[in-house]
């Protein structure tokens, strides 16, 4: 049993979405997004290792973080949720839904990877994604997350301060990073998709759809998956755990409240 200390944010209500950031990131990048999620009850939380959550005594593979994960939802009294991972966040996703698949109630994948043997992203993107420097240094910021990312990071210069700002509120040590990196090291999901119902690739900024088959990420919007453009990273998708249960409609407007939260969650299995 290893104690780790959770930093999460919840706020709004209806039915529960959790995310779960990228790699090294806080729960600040999610800002961009919560506005746009109008009747939700939003979980967000620092990885163990990441932005102001602690950093295992013992480095953790993924599915000791995806344990950390399911018991920090039974503290919250959450589940199944929804469930939402980006990049890093989408790893840790998968894992959770094998694992764990009460607690998933739709799994939505964005900018991520179902591990080997999937197709890798470039090898300089590899490259910069080893180092937390974006996360220290908003120069190097500014010339690594345009190619990492791309989008509207890459082409507005606005998004892009916006989006360093919100890597520099709360940035990983440098062992909580490397310990993230150890995680995902040798990682797949292939053993256990082949469970999941078929994947169901999303469009992206030009096209909309309701969940569990959009999701926003990519350079452009593009169909089928095969004429993705060559982007730096991994097309998106989404898996639904339950593909025939009624979507919740989406309200005009919503008021919603905010607190912070903190949660202490130990895994059953490193």
């Amino acid at each position: 049993m290893f104690g780790v200390r959770l930093r999460v944010h919840r706020s709004g209500d209806g039915a529960s979405l959790l995310l779960i950031n990228g790699l090294g990131a806080s729960l600040e990048m999610w800002s961009p997004l919560l506005a746009h999620l109008p009747q939700r009850d939003i979980i967000a939380f620092d990885l163990p290792g990441a932005g102001r959550s602690s950093v295992p005594r013992v480095p953790l593979r993924m599915r000791g973080i995806a344990n950390i994960v399911a018991e920090l939802m039974c503290k919250l009294g959450v589940g199944p949720a929804d469930v939402l991972g980006c990049s890093f966040g989408g790893v840790v996703a998968q894992e959770l839904a094998h694992r764990h698949p009460t607690m998933v109630n739709r799994l939505i994948l964005a900018a991520t990877s179902a591990g080997w043997p999937a197709r890798p992203p470039s090898p300089l993107v590899v490259w910069l994604m080893m180092t937390p420097a974006r996360y220290y240094d908003r120069r190097l910021a500014a010339a690594i997350v345009p190619v990492i990312a791309g989008g509207r990071t890459a082409r507005d210069r606005a998004v892009l301060q916006a989006s360093i700002d919100e890597r520099v509120a709360s940035p990983p040590t440098l062992r909580g990073y490397l310990q993230q990196l150890y995680a995902i090291t040798g990682w797949t999901s292939q053993p256990c998709s082949e469970g999941s119902s078929s994947p169901h690739w999303c469009c992206t900024e030009t096209g909309t759809r309701s969940f569990p088959s959009q999701m926003l990420a990519g350079w452009r919007a593009a169909s089928p998956a095969r004429q993705w453009p060559r982007s730096p990273v991994p097309a998106t998708w989404c898996y639904s755990m339950n593909p025939t249960e009624p979507q919740p409609k989406s309200p005009d407007s919503s008021a919603q409240t905010s607190r912070e939260v903190d949660g202490c969650a130990s895994p059953n299995t490193a």
